[in-house]
């Protein structure tokens, strides 16, 4: 098992579902640099991204389609409040550009209230967005595979040789076989 199997399966088990391509992204600041790669492999998948402005521009200069929104302070459609009202989006990566003023209602701040309102997934942390969108350009629906809770207990049983002697391993794994 490696760290995006692990991160993916985590997220699945507080049941969350996987997202179905439709995904809303706005990154504050300088930060939109590291997302580049993963949306392109996710555009490059059929992704639908929306973005905000400044992240739409940012995207758009690098080669990166996506669905740009009006923000919530504007009153124009497609409005980023209307989007996730109607529920048009699975998940929603908001990168605030600085956490000093989270309590103010800015843009970031409607966007983040919304999707907890509408209960759709949030992530608000750079690395944990990064990640996550790595495991989904990493993996297809249904890809990961299931394993019981003996069997992963076992299998890291025996490949720590402090926790079990040679003798235990065969014992163990006769016990298993019957």
């Amino acid at each position: 098992d490696d760290l995006f199997q692990a991160f993916f399966s985590s997220w699945l088990a507080t049941e969350q579902k996987r997202p179905q391509r439709k995904i809303l992204v706005s990154i504050g600041g300088n930060k939109k640099v590291k997302f580049l790669e993963t949306l392109r492999i996710l555009e490059d998948l059929g992704w639908d991204i929306y973005t905000t402005s400044g992240t739409r521009k940012f995207l758009s200069k690098n080669g990166i389609g996506s669905i740009g929104l009006y923000k919530a302070s504007e009153k124009f459609e497609p409005n980023i409040t209307t989007v996730i009202a109607n529920r048009e989006v699975d998940l929603i990566v908001n990168i605030p550009r600085n956490t000093a003023n989270a309590a103010t209602k800015t843009d970031g701040y409607i966007i983040r209230r919304h999707a907890i309102d509408h209960n759709i997934p949030l992530i608000t942390n750079l690395q944990n967005a990064l990640l996550f969108l790595q495991c989904l350009a990493i993996f297809e629906k249904d890809s990961i595979p299931v394993k019981s809770w003996r069997e992963y207990t076992v299998t890291k049983y025996f490949q720590n040789p402090l926790f079990c002697k040679l003798d235990e391993k065969k014992k163990i794994k006769e016990a298993l076989a019957l």
